[in-house]
Protein backbone atom coordinates (compact mmCIF):
# COMPACT_ATOMS: atom_id res chain seq x y z
CA UNK A 1 0.00 0.00 0.00
CA UNK A 2 1.33 3.52 -1.21
CA UNK A 3 0.27 6.26 1.37
CA UNK A 4 0.51 8.82 -0.93
CA UNK A 5 -2.55 7.38 -2.83
CA UNK A 6 -4.69 7.36 0.43
CA UNK A 7 -7.34 10.79 0.00
CA UNK A 8 -9.25 10.60 3.10
CA UNK A 9 -8.54 9.37 6.50
CA UNK A 10 -10.99 8.40 9.18
CA UNK A 11 -10.24 6.71 12.71
CA UNK A 12 -12.67 4.95 15.04
CA UNK A 13 -12.76 2.59 17.80
CA UNK A 14 -15.44 0.45 17.07
CA UNK A 15 -14.96 -3.06 15.38
CA UNK A 16 -18.30 -2.73 13.51
CA UNK A 17 -17.58 0.65 11.67
CA UNK A 18 -13.78 -1.02 11.35
CA UNK A 19 -15.43 -4.08 9.32
CA UNK A 20 -17.93 -2.11 7.54
CA UNK A 21 -15.26 0.46 5.82
CA UNK A 22 -13.09 -2.55 4.81
CA UNK A 23 -15.87 -3.97 3.00
CA UNK A 24 -16.49 -0.46 1.70
CA UNK A 25 -12.62 -0.56 -0.17
CA UNK A 26 -10.46 0.98 2.89
CA UNK A 27 -7.38 -0.03 3.98
CA UNK A 28 -6.29 -0.35 7.32
CA UNK A 29 -3.40 1.96 8.02
CA UNK A 30 -2.24 1.87 11.72
CA UNK A 31 -3.78 0.15 15.11
CA UNK A 32 -2.46 2.18 18.60
CA UNK A 33 -3.63 0.94 21.67
CA UNK A 34 -3.37 2.31 25.43
CA UNK A 35 -4.97 2.96 28.86
CA UNK A 36 -7.06 5.86 29.85
CA UNK A 37 -5.95 7.34 33.26
CA UNK A 38 -8.82 5.12 34.98
CA UNK A 39 -6.66 1.95 33.67
CA UNK A 40 -9.12 1.25 30.92
CA UNK A 41 -7.75 0.08 27.96
CA UNK A 42 -8.53 1.15 24.37
CA UNK A 43 -8.19 0.90 20.51
CA UNK A 44 -7.85 3.05 17.67
CA UNK A 45 -7.80 1.90 14.32
CA UNK A 46 -6.36 4.27 11.39
CA UNK A 47 -8.14 3.90 7.83
CA UNK A 48 -7.65 5.39 4.30
CA UNK A 49 -9.84 5.44 1.18
CA UNK A 50 -7.89 5.68 -1.69
CA UNK A 51 -8.40 8.69 -4.15
CA UNK A 52 -8.36 8.03 -8.13
CA UNK A 53 -6.46 9.11 -10.03
CA UNK A 54 -7.90 10.49 -12.80
CA UNK A 55 -4.68 9.49 -14.77
CA UNK A 56 -4.37 6.38 -13.97
CA UNK A 57 -8.67 6.06 -15.08
CA UNK A 58 -7.61 7.08 -18.11
CA UNK A 59 -4.29 4.28 -18.51
CA UNK A 60 -6.80 1.58 -17.37
CA UNK A 61 -9.36 2.75 -19.97
CA UNK A 62 -6.86 2.78 -22.60
CA UNK A 63 -5.27 -0.77 -21.57
CA UNK A 64 -9.11 -2.32 -22.01
CA UNK A 65 -9.38 -1.13 -25.41
CA UNK A 66 -6.15 -2.44 -26.70
CA UNK A 67 -7.33 -5.38 -25.77
CA UNK A 68 -10.73 -5.65 -27.68
CA UNK A 69 -8.87 -4.59 -30.39
CA UNK A 70 -6.84 -7.74 -30.62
Amino acid sequence: MDLETIGTVQETDSVQDVNRLLDEGWVLIAIATGKHTEGEPWIRYSLGQQYEDEDEEDEDEDEEEEGEDE
